[in-house]
């Protein structure tokens, strides 16, 4: 009797996971296929004869791809290149356009294909900024369906449509949901790696977009540590004996978190 109640319950855990993992997978696919339909509606290369690079997507970065690709393959410098005006250094523009690792799909391409290589990209960021807040909202809410929709909605979120030719900035928006989830972490269980690692990330990848949320995450602490959960006099006075403390630790992992740019001076 005792083998078939574990039996009923082992198959209900693994049909958890397996909902779980499927229910990942859809935050993935759903927001890159709805691009991919967007794209082939539209007629954009390969699925017509459109090239869709708009404003300095076309003037700027399609020559900054190319450059990344030879650099990997041996034909360019991360710190110098002739090819930018008569001759400057190559690690300033490498460090803010270029960081992102979601920019090695351009070695799979040739230069030929940098437009398609492009959107390739656009897809891949769109679909994991949907997984990462599908993960926010899980450990927010547990593991439902609204949540599906709802980080379909924020991968598809009008400033991705908008500012997604701009797609170095992406990375803040897979990103921004790790880091908040990171904020919780530090003050609800005084963990600071998911916060340090992606806020670090975050300023790795693009400093410009990454200087934004910090200046969000510092203000989501506030609110934390200030408004939720109030509910009485004692309720704020507690909390204004932690404020020095945890202001404090917060503050050093800020620093951390902001030192990751350096390199991008030196």
């Amino acid at each position: 009797m005792n083998k078939k109640i574990e039996g009923i319950l082992k198959f209900e855990i693994d049909n958890e996971k397996v909902k779980k993992i499927g229910l990942y997978l859809l935050s993935f696919l759903i927001p890159m296929f709805i691009v991919m339909f967007a794209v082939s509606y539209l007629g954009i290369y390969p699925f017509g004869e459109d090239t869709y690079l708009p404003v300095d997507t076309y003037l700027q970065y399609t020559g900054f791809f190319d450059y990344f690709r030879d650099t990997f393959l041996g034909d360019s410098s991360i710190f110098y290149s002739l090819s930018k005006s008569i001759g400057g250094e190559m690690y300033g523009l490498f460090a803010y356009y270029l960081a992102s690792p979601f920019n090695l799909v351009f070695l799979f391409f040739s230069k030929a294909n940098t437009p398609f290589a492009f959107w390739v990209i656009f897809m891949l960021k769109t679909a994991a900024a949907g997984s990462t807040m599908f993960y926010y909202l899980n450990r927010k809410n547990g593991v439902k369906l609204s949540n599906l929709a709802f980080s379909c909605m924020y991968a598809l979120s009008s400033y991705v449509i908008n500012y997604g030719f701009n797609i170095m900035w992406l990375d803040g928006v897979i990103l921004l949901p790790l880091i908040i989830a990171g904020v919780e972490d530090l003050l609800d269980y005084k963990k600071p790696l998911l916060y340090t690692i992606t806020l670090s990330l975050a300023m790795i990848t693009n400093y410009y977009i990454g200087f934004m949320i910090c200046i969000f995450s510092v203000m989501y602490f506030v609110y934390k540590i200030i408004c939720e959960n109030v509910k009485s006099k004692k309720d704020i006075l507690d909390k204004a004996r932690k404020i020095h403390s945890v202001f404090c630790s917060f503050g050093i992992y800020c620093i951390i978190c902001a030192s990751a740019s350096i390199y991008r001076t030196i």
